[in-house]
């Protein structure tokens, strides 16, 4: 599978392969997506309405689950995902890696990342001019929303359902040979579920979980730092290449420069 940059949250499993022993949480049924479908007139480009979320939208704690399947078989690999959002604060956090990234945005708009590298017992951080340097400075609003809005344009909606999370625009399309099927939850800006089919390899993604607080019990990247015995610049890594961790990062770094945009 080659990066699409339309999907942030899939786009680092590229870059880092779902493990096959990945785990499936306690209760999960395709029976949570059952909706009932409404007409919305006819099927058109659609450009969803996310800024006010994004201004005055309250905190989100979703859990996502990703699997892999290939020739209509069951899942060959799956992992769950978590997002946490605020107006100032973006953390995801991918568990079975050992992987977080913690996104931060100040009262100026200058957004700075950490990446936590549990299992390398890393975080890399990166200032506000380094994410531009690096052409890494990802619009805030496709950080906090899992799919980039930019592009929307490419797909047409063909319905809406109501599912267990609210109404959801169900929207088409291909990109890049790649069939896209989105759930679009307009008044939260996030996707209630996302289907990738590439020949026989097909990505799906299910909102599986949403709170408006985090629970206590849920991963955070504050418990990975525990396990940090080495904070990294960013900068300090360019005469290190022969380190396989670099690489790491880099692989990484390629996804979110995929995705991101001229600073505005």
């Amino acid at each position: 599978m080659h990066k699409f940059p339309l999907f942030l949250l899939l786009t680092v499993a590229v870059a880092f392969p779902i493990s096959s022993h990945g785990h499936q949480a306690a209760g999960h049924s395709s029976r949570g997506h059952q909706a009932a479908e409404h007409s919305t007139g006819a099927a058109g480009a659609y450009a969803p309405q996310t800024a006010a979320m994004w201004k005055e939208g309250p905190p989100v704690a979703a859990r996502f689950g990703v699997s892999i399947s290939r020739d209509g078989s069951r899942p060959v690999a799956q992992e769950d995902w978590y997002l946490l959002r605020d107006l100032q604060r973006i953390e995801r956090v991918r568990p079975d890696a050992g992987l977080a990234e913690i996104w931060e945005r100040d009262d100026r708009g200058e957004v700075s990342l950490k990446r936590v590298f549990g299992n390398d017992s890393r975080i890399v951080e990166y200032v506000p001019g380094e994410l531009r340097a690096r052409q890494m400075d990802v619009p805030w609003e496709s950080l906090g929303s899992v799919v980039d809005p930019r592009f929307f344009a490419t797909l047409k909606r063909t319905r809406t359902v109501n599912t267990r999370y609210g109404r959801a625009s169900v929207l088409r399309g291909s990109i890049a040979g790649e069939r896209i099927e989105l759930w679009w939850l307009d008044a939260l800006a996030l996707p209630a579920r996302v289907i990738k089919q590439q020949q026989n390899v097909r990505v799906t993604i299910n909102l599986k979980t949403l709170h408006f607080t985090t629970p206590e019990n849920w991963p955070r990247a504050d418990m990975m730092e525990g396990r940090i015995f080495e904070t990294i610049d960013v900068a300090d890594l360019g005469d290190r290449h022969y380190d396989p961790f670099v690489h790491k990062v880099e692989s990484l770094d390629a996804v979110l420069q995929g995705v991101a945009s001229p600073r505005r």
